[in-house]
Order: C-alpha cells, then structure tokens, then sequence
C-alpha cells in the first residue's frame, strides 16, 4: 500500500486521452500490480477462522447433494437455492473433501479466487491501455474494498467471485481477440471467450450480462466502432446468455422461486427503486460506513421517501453528464458504462422469490468502473488544479488506507451468525423480521432460551407472518412448562401449516400435560393424519382416551401399533 500511495503522489496524472501503448514507466514498476494481491491476501486471512453462518451456508455445502455425495450426476442434474450452478459445486465438493464441515477450506477457496481476480483486475486494466499506476490502485480497491466482503466472507455467495474469474477470463480474450481479429491467433482467443463464457454461467448465472460488457469495452477502446457492423461477432455471446437467462427462469420456478414483476411493487416503485438502487451503490462504494447483510426498500406509510424521486433525475444528470463530455472526460463514461453493464441485472427490476432486491455481492464486478472512475477522477483534479495536487493525493490515501481497515472490521462482522444478524439489526435492517429470526434460531441453538424468546416476539412484532417464529416460540415457552403461552403459539402456527405432524404431536403432549386429553385427542389425530404410521402418536392417544375412560378407542389404538410392530 506504501508504494501505491508514493507513486500517487509522484506520478504525472494521466492524460485524457486513451495512451495507445501501456507500458510501465520508471515510477511505476510493472511489479506493483502484485501489490493489490498481497493486500488481498493479507486482508482476507484473518477471515480463516469465521464459522459457516445460517444465512445458506449449510444448503449450499455440506447440505448439498452435489457436495455432500458428490457425483457426476448429483452434479448436473439438481438445483440448489434456486440456482443451476454445477461448477460452484464441483470446487465446494473439493474442499469438502478436503476438510469435511471445516470452514476454513472455503474460506481459503474463496480468499484463492479473490485473489486471482485482483490480478485479472489488474490486467484488464493493462489491457484497455491504462498506466500501470492506474490499474494497480483500481485492482487496489477491488481486492479490499468493504463491500467486497460480504462475497468473499460469505460462504454461501463463492459463486459471485467464482463466476467473475471465469467473466473475467472472458473479457481478457475477447480483447485479445480484438487485437488481431483476423489471425488464427484472434479467432482461437474468440472461441476460447465463448467457451469461458459457459463455465462463468455454470458457476453463476448471472454471467448473462457479460455481452452487455463486450459492448462497453469494445466502445471503451474505440468509440468509432459500429455495434450494428459487428453483430455477428456478438451474436454467439448474447445467444449462450439468453440460454442461461432461460435456465436461470426454470431454476427459480422449478425451486419454488419464480420470478415477479407486479405482485409486490409497481412499475413506478421498481423504475424508482432501480434508479434508488444506483445510487446506494455507489453511495456505499465512497463511504461504505453502514454496510449490512441486509437492506430494505422501504415505503413510509404507504409512499416512497423523497430520495427515491431524486434519484432518476441525479442518474439522468450523470448518465447526460458522461455522454456530454465523453471526448473530454471519457474516463467518466468508461467507468459508469462498466458499473451498469455489470449491475444493470441485480437491479430491482424484477423479484426473484424471497431473493435480496439489493445486496453487496450484486455489486463486487461493478466495483471495478466505480475504482476506475474515483482513481482517474483523482488524476484528472490534480492534473486540473495542480495547487492542490498534494492534498488529493492525500485525501486520495487517506480513502485507501480507511478502506483497508474498514474491510478488517467488516470481515469481524462475518464471523458467524449471530454477529452477521446482530449488525444488520444494528443498522436497521431486518429484513422484513427475518433477522431477527435467524439470530432468535441461532440463539435457541446456543442454549440462550431466554434471547431466543426475546427475539422470535421482534420478529413477530415486525412481521406478524413469520409462521415459524411462533413454532419456535412455542416450542421454547413449552421447555419452560409456560403451556399458557405455548399453546397460543402452536395453534397459530398450526392454522398456517396444518400439514405439519410433529407440530401436531407437540401440542397434543402439551395439552396432555395440562390434564387435558379431550383437547389432545384432536391434536394426535391431525398429527396422524398427515403420519399415519407415527406409533407414538398413537401410543400417546390412546393414553389420552384411557384418561377420557373410552377404552375400546385406547385398545384399538393399542392394536394398531402392535399390527405396526408385527409388520415390522
């Protein structure tokens, strides 16, 4: 980090104009583009130790039929979370069979590909003809930006930084393609892009927006160049990502998680939410000072708080900004081109299930333009106002160094379940009550009986259909033989699921414990209804029609189990 920010005092900012060579000079040795991998790495170690968290880590490992009892088949034939994503499987299922349920294997996995995609960062840059100072601090604030740890900490999101390896590859041939198109050299590099392209899809299908960079970076290079002239060279790219866009909508409806537009929100609150959404991103890429595993959308008594109307006209502003001074300040439009090719399909556009409408890991390509455009941004003011040359470097440094120890701090925030649910609360965002929920499940696992408790009455407070936290509530008050409040709880849980046996054979033991065998009948009977060969249902039934004095019912009940026993 020193040498980055040595150089960035000393080095002549660069021109506005696009070099058409990018070769290292003497203040700025090739070798510091190792540098942002070292900051990588060093960052992303003290994370080792973080646990696997109840925010899908589980589901998507050692939960994982792929994973778990990997094979070939289990591999290619299922989908997990909604998603189709084999080969993020294939690399979970090798450090399962490296360490088992240790997290630590995922954790350096994901720290391995953080990592390389620094360097690919790094490169691309080079690639598009920056100075090597430029694309090392761009690559810099990849590798340790604050927001970039929720990817790379969270187990259940190593498809995000997996599939960018995989994009990024991509994009690296593809200009190398570019650069000599007609040469067999060119054409290999070409195949050798759509091939990349497929595996960044089987890891996550949200590669699908990888065409949409194609174009940026082909205008990024030459702004002359006709998108109409070339279309059969993009053709084969749009086409595996419309086949893996289709994919992607069979996944969610096959997992129960089909894809809404109107159900929840509007045209208007979408096109606002989106526009809101660009913003926060960016917001938080300069000052992520809040940042959380969680955020909502959300409307104040019945309306949208006045930024959300704000917002489309300071993007409009932007957007007409860049496309006005695009000969002058093109770095502007490079940068801004790149961040909505990258997040334009996170946006919340459209609802995905129960999926998060806005999420940091949405954002961990679109960092890249975002970099690129704070760190151009700075060379172009000192080049502008060279009187103040040494305070942007400051300020510039100060940013760098706050990032590095904000992502130290965040990393703590992922430490487990408990502190990555305790900050989002801390920071307003439940998540509808559903955090509060998770940190109560986790809680209960503990053996905090009385958080526990504490927290399923938040989540219900916020969320009154939170079903499971009245289950959970219940079955804890039962623990503590407080059956005045159990039963409450069971019963409207129960309205909600009634196809839910062991449910059903709580309450029934819970009433009889209450001395009420009347009540409890009804309760064994629906449990065995939804389970008919649940022998203890019907022995504890029939000990409920014996304290009713119905003694034919009790051995009638008697003999079934016995029936069950014999055919056993």
């Amino acid at each position: 980090m020193f040498f980055l920010l040595s150089a960035m005092r000393h080095q002549k900012a660069p021109s506005a104009k696009t070099p058409k060579r990018h070769a290292a000079t003497p203040t700025t040795p090739r070798w510091y583009g190792y540098l942002p991998v070292l900051a990588a790495v060093l960052l992303f170690l003290t994370g080792l130790n973080n646990e696997l968290t109840g925010l899908d880590d589980h589901t998507a490992t050692t939960e994982n039929p792929a994973v778990a009892d990997f094979s070939v088949n289990t591999l290619f034939s299922q989908f997990n979370l909604g998603m189709y994503a084999p080969l993020t499987w294939l690399f979970y299922a090798l450090a399962h069979a490296l360490g088992g349920e240790n997290p630590q294997w995922y954790h350096l996995l994901s720290l391995a590909v953080h990592a390389l995609n620094t360097w690919l960062v790094f490169r691309l840059l080079e690639r598009l003809h920056q100075p090597v100072l430029v694309a090392a601090l761009v690559a810099f604030v990849f590798a340790v930006h604050p927001m970039q740890v929720e990817s790379v900490s969270w187990v259940a999101a190593f498809s995000t930084p997996l599939h960018i390896l995989f994009y990024l590859l991509t994009l690296l041939q593809y200009l190398r393609y570019t650069d000599a198109p007609d040469t067999t050299s060119g054409r290999r590099h070409y195949f050798a892009a759509l091939g990349l392209l497929v595996l960044a899809c089987l890891a996550k299908t949200t590669a699908v927006s990888l065409p949409l960079t194609l174009l940026v970076l082909d205008w990024w290079r030459n702004p002359q160049r006709s998108i109409a002239r070339h279309w059969q060279g993009y053709a084969p790219f749009f086409a595996i990502a419309l086949i893996f866009g289709l994919l992607t909508i069979n996944s969610r409806q096959v997992s129960g998680e089909g894809i809404q537009v109107f159900e929840t929100y509007d045209l208007l609150d979408r096109f606002l939410m989106a526009n809101y959404a660009l913003f926060s991103y960016a917001g938080n890429f300069v000052a992520p000072v809040r940042l959380s595993s969680f955020y909502a959308f959300d409307q104040v008594d019945g309306a949208w708080p006045i930024v959300y109307f704000i917002a489309p006209a300071l993007v409009i502003g932007v957007l007409a900004l860049a496309w006005l001074k695009r000969a002058t300040w093109p770095f502007v439009a490079q940068g801004l081109g790149f961040y909505l090719s990258a997040i334009v399909l996170a946006l919340p556009v459209l609802t995905v299930g129960t999926f998060e409408l806005f999420a940091d890991h949405y954002n961990y390509l679109g960092i890249i333009g975002l970099a690129f455009l704070a760190v151009r941004g700075i060379f172009f003011l000192k080049e502008k106002m060279p009187a103040l040359s040494g305070l942007f470097s400051v300020v510039g440094g100060i940013w760098l160094v706050a990032l590095f120890v904000v992502s130290f701090n965040q990393i703590k925030t992922w430490k487990n379940t408990l502190t990555v649910m305790s900050n989002a609360i801390e920071q307003g965002n439940t998540f509808r009550g559903k955090a509060y929920f998770w940190r109560a499940v986790e809680y209960g696992d503990l053996g905090q009986p009385d958080r526990a408790i504490e927290d399923f009455s938040r989540a219900i407070e916020v969320n009154s259909e939170i079903w499971d936290a009245y289950k959970f509530r219940g079955s804890l008050y039962a623990q503590r033989r407080d059956f005045a409040r159990a039963v409450p709880d069971l019963q409207r849980y129960l309205e909600n699921d009634p196809e839910d046996a062991v449910s059903w054979f709580n309450m029934g033991m819970i009433l009889l414990e209450q001395g009420r065998p009347a009540d409890a009948v009804p309760a064994f009977t629906s449990s065995l209804r939804v389970r008919p060969n649940a022998a203890v249902a019907l022995e504890n039934r029939a000990r409920a029609y014996q304290m009713l004095g119905d003694t034919a019912r009790a051995e009638a009940d008697m003999q079934a189990i016995a029936r069950m026993r014999q055919g056993n």
